[in-house]
């Protein structure tokens, strides 16, 4: 297999881990800046260990606490600290 064949097959398989991961979070990207930007503006001094924030972003928006709860802690987002760190982007 020649070197472009590998660099196709790789990009292949990162475009199909990107969109296994927007499927397991099931928002749009614009949902998830605003869940970051709710959690970035309301984290005041440290992280209470919980999902709080981003129960209450779900809630306000209308989006299935339960199912997006389980999505953030299948991508590493046990508190909205680790949300920040693990789910939304930089």
């Amino acid at each position: 297999m020649d070197k472009a064949a590998r660099k196709a097959i790789l990009r292949e398989l990162r475009e199909q881990e990107r969109a296994r991961w927007w499927a397991t979070l099931g928002l749009t990207s614009a949902q998830l800046d605003a869940l970051h930007e709710h959690i970035l503006a309301n984290l005041i001094d440290c992280c209470s260990g919980e999902l709080e924030l981003s129960e209450q972003w779900a809630n306000q928006v209308g989006v299935d606490w339960s199912r997006l709860e389980q999505a953030l802690m299948e991508l590493g987002g046990y508190c909205d600290c680790e949300v920040e760190a693990n789910v939304c982007p930089d």
